[in-house]
């Protein structure tokens, strides 16, 4: 075997190899010192998951900052943790949708103070229906969506992005898991949020 292949070899099946291995461990190490600054920082600041303040989880989140590094922050985004106490909302997501996931179908309703709950088909047009779901949804902008579920922990974050295939029809791709969630508005659009878009096509 010649030299120069020798090294081709090297170039072609070892880099890389160890550009993997790499990065495995690191990922393993800043995933393992965020849980444990994660623990120590509610310790330091106990959040009751059922009323965390604003002001709380600010705190939280400056002892998780302080307790990280440059790395840690980069791959975790712990301030998207401010949209626990103060969700953000676009207007056009709020209203009811009838939403189809894989083999599951449902209707979600997305109120304008970015609560939002879930309810099965069959119980549409039926008063007091049964939520199989509720919790808050927040999206910055219309590309991303975070959904905080109750009963659940805030952590790790349910984080999406959103691909609008039409006005009204849009799907949220999972940024860990290759699966879409597909959303088709079944409610006429808030007239005052309406009314902008009009005005913001005119300009």
């Amino acid at each position: 075997m010649s030299s120069n292949f020798s090294w081709f070899l090297r170039f072609v099946i070892y880099i890389p190899l160890t550009v993997a291995i790499l990065f495995m461990v690191s990922y393993s190490y800043l995933t393992s010192r965020f849980d444990k600054n994660f623990s120590e920082c509610l310790q330091k600041v106990p959040l009751n998951q059922q009323n965390v303040s604003a002001r709380e989880m600010t705190s939280f989140v400056g002892c998780l900052k302080s307790k990280g590094n440059f790395f840690i922050s980069r791959m975790m985004r712990e301030e998207r943790l401010y949209q626990y106490t103060q969700p953000k909302m676009q207007c056009e997501l709020v209203g009811k949708w009838y939403v189809s996931d894989g083999y599951q179908e449902y209707w979600l309703t997305i109120q304008s103070d970015s609560r939002f709950f879930t309810e099965p088909l069959r119980n549409a047009k039926v008063q007091n229906e049964t939520i199989l779901n509720k919790g808050i949804w927040s999206s910055a902008d219309k590309q991303t969506a975070i959904q905080f579920f109750d009963g659940e922990y805030f952590w790790p974050i349910h984080e999406y992005k959103m691909n609008w295939l039409s006005d009204r029809h849009f799907a949220l791709v999972n940024i860990l898991e290759d699966k879409q969630i597909y959303f088709y508005r079944n409610s006429s659009l808030d007239q005052v949020c309406s009314n902008s878009k009009n005005i913001t096509k005119s300009n």
